[in-house]
């Protein structure tokens, strides 16, 4: 596709009112028509994420103002170059509030450091790259014990280094910090809070019901009871995410599970299910509780570990209703 010079090239989108206005003089070749897909893409994404969308039964809002966002239609490694050198990226992505995620592929130890790791992160594809300025830093966020905790890194790979970005991270390591533990033949101590004493509990049965990374105290409850041959505690397990491939240590569950199948169940649900999928979907609720957990009595707990609102209104109303006790939960 080419076009006259002085003229102009719009790419509309009309449910959401944008206008794309490219100023013409150049060759659109492949690449550039590329960088304006990926503009289009990610203006309209913006847009429907603080524009809502009206309700069926509610009269539609009136249209929104149309913005429009102008590209001077140039080589798209010198739109790189140019944007890199005035910080118009960092520019951007402060206006915008963009949050991106990018996929751990390797560490690796650091020989001056004990407890430092290079951490290596995938970019989108093989020939992306983080095009930040020379000496800037970015932020790194998580949610850990429920907080957000967010740091600044600085990369230590440059713009020369294509489809991935490296971090230098200290591990540090603190502890121990909880409020249960578990202390063989189905005995678990708990905590009130962080400065009372912790009262003694034995239960025959446990219940665990977990969503994402709230699996992880899980795993190691599970993992320590069934390596002992002569602890007759009994497991169950529901195990709550988003999409099957969100199913973290999918593997390692679904081996003990096979190598005990006596002494721990297990079941999942996700919120959007495959096409082929044999386990519950949706929100955790009291069918999948009475069908795949024990039942209640005061030889039987539950440990719970996810997100406030799985807690709020996904096991305690329906725990309530299935008249488990509230002094046999027990919160992560």
């Amino acid at each position: 596709m080419s076009v006259a010079r002085g003229t102009n090239v719009k790419l509309e989108e009309e449910d959401v009112g944008i206008i794309i206005t490219v100023k013409a003089g150049y060759r659109l070749n492949r690449r550039t028509l590329e960088l304006l897909e990926i503009i289009k893409k990610e203006s309209i994404e913006l847009l429907n994420q603080r524009i809502p969308r009206p309700a069926a039964n509610r009269a539609p809002p009136q249209p929104a103002r149309r913005r429009t966002r102008e590209v001077e239609c140039q080589d798209p490694a010198e739109e790189v170059a140019r944007r890199r050198t005035t910080g118009q990226d960092l520019h951007d992505m402060q206006l915008q509030q963009r949050l991106l995620s990018f996929p751990a592929v390797e560490w690796a130890r650091d020989r001056r450091g004990h407890d430092t790791r290079k951490f290596r992160f995938a970019l989108p594809t093989n020939n992306h790259i983080l095009g930040l300025p020379v000496g800037q830093h970015i932020y790194i966020s998580a949610k850990v014990d429920g907080k957000l905790v967010v740091r600044p890194y600085t990369p230590v790979s440059s713009d020369n280094d294509k489809g991935f970005v490296d971090l230098m991270i200290k591990l540090d390591f603190r502890g121990p910090n909880g409020l249960i533990t578990y202390h063989g033949q189905g005995e678990f101590k708990v905590k009130a809070d962080k400065k009372a004493a912790a009262k003694s509990f034995v239960f025959h049965n446990v219940n665990a019901i977990a969503r994402g990374t709230g699996i992880t105290p899980m795993l190691q409850i599970i993992d320590a009871i069934l390596r002992v041959a002569d602890d007759s505690t009994r497991l169950a397990l529901l195990f709550a995410n988003q999409t099957e491939d969100d199913i973290l240590c999918r593997e390692e569950l679904e081996e003990l599970q096979k190598a005990h199948p006596d002494r721990f169940r297990l079941w999942y649900t996700v919120d959007r299910p495959p096409a082929e999928w044999k386990y519950s979907s949706g929100f955790i609720n009291e069918k999948m509780i009475s069908e795949h957990l024990y039942p209640p009595s005061e030889n039987t707990c539950v440990l719970m570990c996810g997100p406030p609102p799985m807690l709020n209104f996904a096991c305690t109303p329906n725990l309530d209703k299935l008249a488990y006790p509230p002094d046999t939960r027990f919160s992560f």
